[in-house]
């Protein structure tokens, strides 16, 4: 929830874009907007545009999402905003262009999220989300705000015990693998906006599986870093290093991109595969009898590995499928895989 109006541009907005394959995503809330809601007031520090500097951020490009919001007109729901939310990355392009998005959600915005995730889980991995103050149990002041308007969004944040939307909305996530395999943090506000906690902690901390961290602003300003000193610029990049800081077993600085089954593999009783980075292109791809695969990162995409033998050692593996399982003619094998984060990788072994 805002108290702001919105009055930014709408759509995809990037502040940075470049050949990084991870996009992060700010998304607002109602009567927010695309810009205001992530500048300060006094310092003119944008969020976003924060990032571009900071070396945590160097993997990632930066966008910002914004729709149209207003509290006594019909706008769009928050399943419709989610909705236009993936027209908007598809009209970007963004899924043929990055492999991940980590989205940075605002209220509502968190919300929106929420149901972009559930309805589009195949388009892109998600591996990170942070939100800020997202009545995920809804918040009293939208049950007051309805008594004056029926306003869509405004409907859709009621109190869950009396918001059917946010029930099915909050069980559908929890029978998600989302849950637990998309690193979900919550920030929540402390000071009073016009002497009331729009978003309380129990709602704001609902269905967040990673570190709760309170941030010492009211609703409005929790979202408005002065500067990267900041706690709301700090949980968030404590977050994100948290989560993607880079681990390495491998002495390599070669990238791989591998579009056909012709994978150069090393001569020997095992073909061997050594890369910093190795990204596999494509929807399927026979490996050797028995293949040893050895990155830094691995990034499967939506590829399928098939082989009798497969030993894969990582940091990171995210995405894809390896199939051990045997077919066509192939009798099951084994799988070793030992990496220190894996993401989103499916395992077919024997009987499937």
């Amino acid at each position: 929830i805002m108290l702001e109006e919105g009055r930014d541009e709408n759509g995809l907005t990037f502040v940075k874009e470049t050949n990084n394959k991870r996009l992060i995503v700010f998304v607002h809330g109602i009567m927010g907007d695309a810009k205001g809601t992530w500048m300060h007031d006094r310092t003119g520090a944008f969020w976003p545009e924060l990032l571009i500097d900071d070396v945590a951020f160097s993997d990632a490009d930066v966008a910002f999402f914004g729709y149209d919001t207003s509290l006594f007109s019909e706008e769009y729901s928050i399943d419709e905003i989610a909705d236009n939310l993936r027209l908007r990355l598809q009209a970007s392009r963004v899924p043929d262009k990055y492999n991940q998005i980590v989205f940075v959600a605002h209220s509502m915005g968190g919300l929106v999220v929420r149901a972009f995730i559930l309805k589009y889980r195949d388009m892109i991995n998600v591996p990170l989300v942070y939100f800020f103050a997202t009545p995920t149990n809804g918040s009293d002041l939208a049950n007051i705000g309805n008594q004056l308007t029926d306003q869509s969004q405004l409907r859709g944040m009621k109190r869950l015990e009396e918001n059917l939307y946010l029930q099915s909305l909050s069980t559908s996530w929890l029978a998600s693998p989302f849950k637990d395999s998309i690193r979900s943090y919550c920030a929540y506000e402390k000071k009073k906006t016009l002497g009331v906690i729009v978003v309380p902690r129990d709602s704001a901390t609902a269905l967040c599986n990673q570190r709760l961290d309170p941030v010492n602003e009211n609703h409005i300003r929790i979202v408005k870093p002065a500067s990267t000193g900041s706690d709301a610029y700090i949980v968030f990049k404590v977050a994100y290093e948290e989560s993607f800081q880079r681990l390495r077993v491998v002495n390599a600085e070669n990238k791989i991109v591998v579009t056909s089954n012709e994978i150069k593999f090393t001569d020997g009783d095992i073909p061997t595969l050594v890369a910093d980075s190795i990204e596999f292109r494509g929807s399927e791809f026979v490996l050797p009898q028995s293949a040893l695969i050895v990155a830094n990162d691995i990034d499967l995409g939506n590829a399928e590995l098939r082989g009798q033998n497969i030993a894969m050692v990582a940091a990171t593996v995210a995405g894809g499928v390896l199939d051990v399982s045997g077919r066509d003619g192939v009798s099951g094998g084994g799988l070793l895989l030992s990496a220190g984060r894996i993401g989103g990788t499916r395992i077919l072994a024997r009987g499937g």
